[in-house]
């Protein structure tokens, strides 16, 4: 045979094929090199036995006897003190001793290495995670500490519960440093009685892999978890992360026995624009949520109704107030809950939780992929109480409740009575306003969408960008007025890292501010990894000095206009606190906050998507004064308060006292949510008065959007 030039190719040489096979055997591991060792050193053994043999003929000793003195000499140096033997047997057997004290040291030196390479894998993170029922954190970043905070708080009165976390863009050495550190610093911040339960029922497991790699999902035991949360921050990573979830429990769903719960994926993706890939991906084991529309809603509502930023975390998170999804059968209402009961009249009956709405068994309906994509809503049906109509209780299977804590729910004997009077007063009319928008950050588009879907068409909002940025004024103009749809867009252009030029952008007459991060650049980047920290906290410093700038531009200029600043880091959110009260949106924190306890109860996604949405129910602020009178000494029982309210289809889930006017600028207290309504249950209770001013505002959840 000749190769292509026509030459004859060269033969392998022995050596080549020696040393071939001696690396195949070498890279087999710790066993094949102890393997190879041992029979080296019988064969040297053998020929050393030999060479003995035939120097003591004249003793006539068998060869078996000759080869076991040898081994003895070798493996034993001490055999080799006071031996009887010629100078010739003498010196092999040295020689034997010499090789024996080489075959001990390599062979612990073989041993030593492979003890130390099982331990670098180990350390590594590459073991196979032996679980059940445990959550899966795939992806690590800033928010990834926020999602362990919340399911530890989650955890504190289960069982031993585990959470792995993986990623491969990080060492795991780093990583499980940084996670000690976090959430050491966060159980410290915990009340006395919670921290023994926050470090004793949460186990936190890390390992390096891939998100998307089904191995190293299997490695993960993706097969036996409860659920999996996706936090990436990069969508592409998401999606396939989707994708490979999804695959796994495809394989699940159709060995399982009818009605066994498969997991569920939680997943973030960062752009709108991604939404319908991800939700194609991962079909009926998925849960979205978007992070443009979330934040944009949050961040526009907020802009409205100064406050309502408390609201949304409080119920977002584990700590306080919070929704949970209950069995009609866990209320104890006993004959009661074959009447004709209301979700209103169930809220009479409940001294310390609040029902919000429900869900009934032909709630949902499998609808298609095509259809989900062109409605997020097809073949559900509203599971909030203001647009539930004529929804009776007994009609429900599970109820969202407002709570303190998973408990045993309590319920009154009877309902309190209730006596309301008309309101003696209504508020003035409500004078334009004018929203202005500091930063053209990533949202600024899907913020001007969420805005123009509740205010009034020509509403006036100025879009404040850098003078530095690529876009012209014209174009922003353009794009910045098709998303706002019937409102009217102004752009204007400033240095927005001086006081003096954002002084003279700020319109005059501006009744809301809002502060949006920017979008992060390369010089940002690299200055983040320069000082090695995150790009989002370089971002933070800019919006944080923005944020100082208003708030002197609103002494000086004594214009009264409320101020929503978008933060990306929570401790730069507690930072700004110390020095003000405006409305703070933690993009990282309210994502994590949600995305936890739609793992951990998969139902309140759709409680949260509605929501969420612009055209369902939402949060609101109402003037007490608008509903109720409360000139009466003896003050009103939030029974009455919820009546009240009823009356215009809208649910009482909280109130926030008027603090201080000054020059036409109100501040409230921090809202407080599902307040304690009876003094104690059972014989002998009686509801709690509370005294309220006319501009004192309920939190209610409304689908009426006046203001």
């Amino acid at each position: 045979m000749q190769s292509d030039d026509g030459k004859k190719p060269k033969k392998t040489r022995w050596m080549e094929k020696f040393r071939y096979r001696f690396d195949n055997i070498m890279a087999r591991g710790t066993l094949a090199k102890a393997a190879l060792l041992l029979v080296f050193s019988l064969l040297v053994i053998f020929c050393l036995a030999l060479i003995d043999y035939l120097i003591e003929r004249s003793v006539h000793k068998p060869m078996t006897t000759t080869f076991w003195d040898t081994m003895n000499h070798t493996f034993d140096p001490g055999n080799l003190y006071g031996d009887d033997r010629s100078r010739g047997s003498l010196a092999i057997m040295l020689i034997a001793t010499i090789f024996g004290m080489f075959f001990t040291a390599t062979l612990i030196s073989i041993i030593n290495n492979g003890l130390e390479a099982r331990m670098d894998a180990l350390s590594k993170g590459h073991s196979k995670v032996l679980e059940k029922g445990h959550t899966i954190v795939l992806g690590f970043s800033e928010i990834t500490y926020a999602i362990l905070a919340e399911l530890i708080r989650a955890n504190e009165n289960q069982s031993v519960q585990t959470i792995v976390v993986m990623d491969m863009k990080i060492d795991i050495d780093v990583m499980e440093e940084k996670i000690q550190q976090h959430m050491n610093r966060f159980i410290a911040s915990l009340p006395a009685a919670e921290q023994k339960a926050a470090r004793r029922h949460t186990r936190i497991v890390c390992r390096s892999g891939h998100i998307y790699s089904l191995d190293d999902l299997s490695m993960c035991s993706i097969e036996t978890c409860s659920s999996v949360i996706v936090n990436s921050i990069d969508d592409s990573h998401t999606l396939k992360a989707i994708m490979a979830c999804a695959s796994v429990f495809e394989k699940l769903y159709d060995k399982a026995a009818p009605g066994t719960k498969v997991p569920h994926i939680t997943a973030m993706v960062m752009k709108r624009e991604n939404q319908d890939a991800a939700i194609v991906a991962g079909g009926k084991y998925l849960e979205l949520v978007c992070y443009e529309d979330l934040m944009s809603r949050i961040i526009a509502s907020s802009s409205r109704y100064p406050g309502l930023s408390y609201v949304y975390t409080e119920i977002f998170n584990y700590a306080g107030q919070e929704f949970y999804c209950v069995k009609k059968d866990d209320i104890p209402l006993g004959s009661r809950m074959n009447t004709d009961m209301t979700l209103y009249d169930l809220n009479q009956l409940l001294p310390s939780s609040i029902a919000v709405g429900g869900i009934d068994a032909d709630t949902e309906h499998e609808v298609s992929i095509s259809e989900k994509l062109s409605d997020p809503f097809a073949g559900k049906k509203s599971c909030l109480a203001p647009t539930m109509d004529d929804i009776r209780v007994r009609d429900l299977e599970f109820l969202y409740l407002i709570e303190e804590d998973d408990n045993s729910i309590a319920v009154l004997p009877q309902a309190p009575e209730i006596h309301l009077k008309a309101p003696k007063e209504r508020a003035a009319a409500k004078s334009p306003v004018h929203y202005a928008i500091v930063g053209c950050g990533p949202l600024i588009l899907t913020v001007l969408e969420r805005l123009s879907s509740f205010l009034a068409p020509g509403t006036r909002v100025t879009i404040i960008g850098d003078g530095g940025e690529e876009q012209t004024t014209r174009e922003k103009q353009q794009a910045y007025g098709k998303a706002g749809g019937e409102l009217h867009i102004k752009v204007e252009s400033a240095r927005l890292d001086r006081y003096h030029d954002l002084y003279e952008a700020i319109p005059a007459d501006a009744t809301s501010i809002m502060v949006l991060s920017d979008a992060p650049t390369g010089e940002d980047q690299a200055l983040a990894d320069k000082e090695m920290r995150p790009v989002e906290d370089v971002i933070d410093e800019r919006t944080l000095s923005r944020l100082v700038f208003l708030r002197q531009i609103r002494e000086d200029r004594k214009i009264n206009f409320s101020i929503t600043c978008e933060i990306n880091l929570d401790r730069n959110r507690r930072l700004a606190e110390y020095t003000g009260a405006e409305d703070y949106i933690v993009g990282s924190r309210v994502t994590a906050l949600i995305m936890t306890q739609i793992a951990q109860t998969r139902e309140l996604h759709r409680l949260f998507a509605e929501l969420m949405d612009p055209f369902g129910t939402e949060i609101y602020f109402r003037r007490v004064g608008d509903f109720m009178d409360v000139s009466a000494p003896e003050g009103i029982t939030l029974f009455e308060a919820a009546a009240a309210l009823q009356k215009q289809n809208e649910v009482f889930i909280g109130y926030s006292r008027l603090i201080s006017q000054d020059s036409g600028r109100k501040r409230y207290e921090i809202p407080v949510l599902n307040p304690p309504k009876y003094e104690r249950c059972g014989n002998g209770g009686a509801p709690i008065r509370c005294h309220f001013r006319p501009d004192d505002r309920f939190v209610v959840l409304s689908s009426n959007s006046y203001s």
